[in-house]
């Protein structure tokens, strides 16, 4: 018998668990995600004697790295 219900529409109790559970995961990976650009972003401002101006390009660069290895590893955001 068809009730007009859905998968979508019907979360079971194990569904519900793992949905309640990546809401306390996102958070970790996001702060693991922050740390991994500063410390990347530290090491190429040192590499180059941290000399001044060009800090942002430091971070962005920095930023596209870590999410690249980031993306290999399966933990998109």
């Amino acid at each position: 018998m068809d009730t007009g219900d859905t998968t979508s529409e019907r979360v079971q109790p194990r569904e519900r668990s793992v949905m309640i559970r990546a809401l306390y995961i996102v958070p970790h990976i996001a702060e693991d995600r922050r740390f991994s650009i500063a410390q990347t972003a530290y090491l190429k401002a040192a590499r180059r004697g941290f000399a001044p101006g060009r800090e942002l390009e430091d971070w962005l660069a920095a930023e596209n790295e870590v999410d690249q290895r980031l993306a290999g590893e399966g933990r998109v955001f």
